[in-house]
């Protein structure tokens, strides 16, 4: 059977690939892979911040695991909605 790639998958769809990791180790593997992938890419953007230690680890957990979840959080705020809240999170996750 054909197996999407959950490096293709965007943060809405992370909680079905988790789910689906359980069951299948191939697809944990990809999934594990493309945490670590999202996990490095992030961190280096907040480390370019400025950001270092304990301080950056956090932050960078914190913003994949809330992109992960965002439609879970929103799914039923309008875009207009949601775009009018980027500038306010972005300030949180970037304010030192």
């Amino acid at each position: 059977r054909p197996r999407p790639s959950p490096r293709r998958a965007s943060g809405t769809r992370s909680p079905a690939f988790r789910s689906w990791a359980s069951t299948d180790a191939e697809v944990a593997r990809r999934f594990r892979k493309v945490v670590r992938t999202r996990l490095e890419y992030i961190g280096a953007a907040f480390a370019e911040l400025g950001f270092e230690g304990p301080e950056l680890e956090m932050r960078t957990r914190l913003f994949v695991a809330y992109e992960a979840a965002q439609s879970s959080l929103y799914g039923h705020e309008s875009k207009r909605t949601l775009g009018e809240l980027i500038p306010q999170r972005i300030a949180m996750i970037t304010e030192g």
